[in-house]
């Protein structure tokens, strides 16, 4: 398999200018031997190649440069993405993406973006990158990669470049493609307070089917603050969960459905589970040595023997740079006291 096509092992190097985050996320997961469904990237290296050998780079560049005011940018952005669509793949790549694909026997794949970006400001731009579910078949598979790499020109994003002179040529970004989870529910989790940034504290949060409408804002979800060293619960709270992404097999499809009154009403995870998600959270965090941003699902099944399975993970940011720009000014007695709190214990073999 060419080196533009990548498969994720516990020996894969976890580069992030080859991987993208979400890559780099999924090999230390894996490394870990966390439940973590099988992907493979489509590197960095092949999103340049595409665009240079194809002249994209320079086409982009022309439309781009002189797009100024938001209406141009929108058409930029709209005028980009025509042309990643209409310009194919180089055989090498679109037949290795066929035979990656192959492996997993026709089943539904999630073709998700993957940036290089994490830590810079372009990163504000992450969440605007496509991701896309419920892609069945080796052509679909090639065409939403490049749909993909087309979503790293968003109008905010051409903003962003146009304002501070970034060459658009020297942008990339991976494609992370991994076999589908028919979840029954899925959620996020922080390893600290997400309000507060305590780290004695594990928060997850649920809802039903698939994590995509509470990434996106449009559902309001379950939640559970556990204790770090007891794993006990210090908060519940049912959402109200009105409506929940689900896969519709017969429509080979992702869809949106009004969730139950009864169902509503209930969370949608046991205690058990909910513990369970915390404790596998607290594992990754310790082992990989830093707060984590971890997406999780439930298989399908009854409750109570529903199989996890973690989707991606990465640094969390907010409260960890708060406490890294402190010790870079100089805390004060009192911050030290709180950086030792949240800088996770390491436990030895």
């Amino acid at each position: 398999m060419s080196e533009q096509i990548i498969w994720l092992t516990p020996s894969t190097p976890p580069d992030p200018a080859v991987l993208g985050g979400k890559g780099v996320g999924l090999v230390r997961l894996i490394g870990l031997e966390a439940p973590v469904p099988s992907a493979f990237v489509v590197t960095t290296g092949a999103y340049l190649d595409h665009i240079r050998r194809t002249g994209l780079d320079e086409r982009i560049v022309a439309i781009s440069s002189g797009a100024e005011s938001v209406e141009e940018q929108a058409r930029a952005s709209q005028e980009i993405e025509e042309l990643f669509l209409s310009t194919p793949l180089s055989p090498e790549l679109a037949d290795g993406l066929r035979e990656a694909y192959g492996r997993y026997d026709d089943a539904p794949v999630a073709v998700r973006s993957s940036a290089t970006a994490e830590d810079t400001a372009e990163a504000s731009f992450a969440g605007q990158q496509e991701s896309y579910l419920w892609v069945r078949g080796g052509d679909s598979v090639v065409e939403h990669v490049a749909k993909v790499w087309a979503s790293l020109f968003t109008p905010q994003a051409i903003a962003y470049r146009v304002k501070n002179g970034v060459d658009v040529r020297e942008v990339s970004m991976a494609v992370v493609v991994q076999e589908m989870v028919e979840s029954s529910v899925a959620g996020v989790m922080l390893t600290l307070n997400p309000t507060t940034g305590d780290a004695s504290e594990i928060y997850v949060e649920a809802t039903y089917g698939l994590g995509l409408g509470l990434v996106s804002g449009e559902v309001t979800p379950d939640s559970f603050g556990v204790d770090r060293v007891t794993l006990g619960f210090r908060s519940r709270a049912v959402g109200s969960k009105e409506k929940a992404y689900r896969l519709d097999p017969e429509a080979d499809e992702v869809v949106l459905r009004i969730v139950s009154d009864e169902d509503r009403a209930v969370a949608c995870v046991t205690d058990d589970e909910a513990l369970a998600i915390a404790r596998m959270g607290k594992s990754v965090d310790e082992r990989l040595g830093s707060r984590q941003d971890i997406e999780w699902a439930l298989g399908p099944g009854e409750p109570g023997v529903r199989e996890l399975f973690l989707l991606q993970t990465r640094p969390e940011t907010v409260w960890s740079n708060r406490v890294a720009t402190k010790r870079a000014r100089g805390a004060t007695p009192v911050d030290r006291i709180l950086a030792m709190m949240q800088t996770p214990m390491r436990l030895h073999d």
